[in-house]
């Protein structure tokens, strides 16, 4: 049998095979590399080789005027759509509440004030004195009067020229008529010194509990926390302080007594009220006595009052009818100021101090806020005059203006000392006062 030979393997076809492999690598990384480069190449230069394209076919006319940062930026080309948030629509304002403010001057008891309500039996009431404004009071929910004499009771007599006083009887008559709130913080209210004070403090908190008394204190705590009243579910902040007193001395040793004008105290007070109040209401006693104009003391209060975040300012003090308007806080919130509302009850002698103010005015709550959503300046009229007394007046009440007429002026005691007094004057005057008045923002 012949032997057969083993064959040798042919060297072309040893580097065929190699190359093969080598090609098959080659193309799998081309693949690969495909795969991983050519998607960002594609999207970076889609945006430049289509804008290339179309400015190679001149059949292809934009119409869109492209903005330069586009031309600068390719990717501008394909700009990213915003991202809206989706919220739920607001919900409406609901009203929750509404309530009715009404706000007096000062009641002044001079010694006719006092004597006038003094009866045979040597008895004191004083249903007379307010009895044609009670429906006034009553007919609001918060009725607010500035009590400018101390109240220290019959022992100390009635007031003189130089120095007030009266009895406790004018604060039953107060609530009777319906008065929610008395201000007690003005000059005159320490002429009967510190027991006198006293004298009235402790009459009215153990006689009328229901009527607020602002503005005096008998501690220290009592002094750096508002008065707080809640009416139809408006929480009411009330801080009442005066500018001067005639006397001093008695708070060397109680100097809590009296609410002065402290801008440290007043800041420290009303950041109080603010953080638990919906409403917070000052009643600062200031400004220059007969006179109309807004002095730079008031208008540095009322300022620095609308900074804190006082909602409304009432005056008080200088027995006429002042200016009234809105200012603006720091915080760019709204404050209505009357800046004083002139007497509420006196014997002066002048029409400008015998004709009063009335503040008007509507608060409103609802879901999101509380604001001052009505302002309004209403008038009242001091009548006095002498039935029977010839060294005094005994008539003396206030009537509401709608409530006053020509045939009741025409028997006016000021006539004894003004004798051009008249309705028509007097409503001269009423309108000068109106004309001050300014409810617009």
């Amino acid at each position: 049998m012949a032997n057969r030979k083993k064959r040798r393997k042919d060297a072309g076809n040893v580097v065929f095979l190699v190359i093969g492999i080598e090609l098959v690598v080659l193309i799998l990384g081309i693949i690969v590399g495909g795969i991983i480069v050519i998607p960002p190449l594609a999207e970076r230069f889609s945006g430049p080789i289509s804008a290339l394209l179309s400015r190679g076919n001149s059949t292809a006319v934009s119409t869109d005027t492209q903005n330069p940062a586009q031309v600068q930026n390719p990717e501008a080309n394909n700009p990213v759509e915003p991202v809206v948030k989706q919220t739920e629509p607001a919900a409406p304002e609901e009203e929750l509440a509404t309530i009715r403010l009404i706000s007096v001057g000062d009641n002044r008891m001079s010694r006719s004030s006092t004597l006038s309500g003094k009866n045979e039996d040597g008895s004191y009431s004083y249903y007379n004195h307010f009895v044609n404004i009670s429906d006034v009071f009553k007919n609001a929910d918060v009725a607010v009067l500035s009590q400018d004499t101390v109240l220290a009771g019959a022992d100390y007599g009635v007031s003189s020229e130089d120095s007030y006083t009266s009895v406790y009887e004018v604060a039953d008559a107060l609530a009777e008529s319906g008065v929610d709130v008395v201000l007690a913080a003005n000059n005159h209210i320490l002429d009967q010194g510190t027991d006198g004070l006293n004298n009235m403090i402790n009459y009215m908190h153990g006689s009328h509990p229901e009527m607020y008394l602002l503005g005096v204190n008998q501690s220290r705590d009592q002094q750096n926390t508002p008065v707080y009243l809640e009416v139809s579910g408006i929480k009411l902040a009330l801080i009442n302080y005066t500018c001067r007193t005639n006397r001093t001395e008695p708070l060397d040793h109680e100097p809590y007594l009296l609410n002065l004008d402290n801008e440290e105290w007043l800041t420290q007070i009303v950041q109080t009220a603010e953080a638990s109040a919906d409403f917070v209401i000052a009643f600062p006693h200031w400004g220059e006595e007969g006179s109309v104009e807004v002095t730079q003391e008031q208008q540095h209060e009322a300022q620095l009052l609308a900074d804190l975040g006082v909602d409304l300012i009432i005056g008080s003090y200088p027995g006429v009818i002042g200016r009234s308007q809105w200012i603006k806080g720091r915080d760019g919130n709204d404050t209505f100021v009357y800046y004083s509302l002139g007497n509420f009850q006196t014997t002066d002698q002048t029409t400008d101090s015998i004709l009063g103010g009335i503040a008007n005015v509507t608060i409103t709550k609802t879901s999101r806020r509380t604001y001052l959503s009505n302002c309004g300046l209403d008038f009242l009229v001091t009548h006095y005059a002498q039935r029977m007394s010839s060294d005094y007046y005994d008539i003396v009440t206030t009537f509401p203006w709608s409530a006053y007429n020509a045939e009741l002026a025409s028997q006016h005691g000021i006539l004894s000392w003004d004798a051009s007094f008249s309705y028509e004057n007097l409503d001269v005057k009423r309108k000068e006062a109106l004309s001050r008045f300014d409810n617009r923002k």
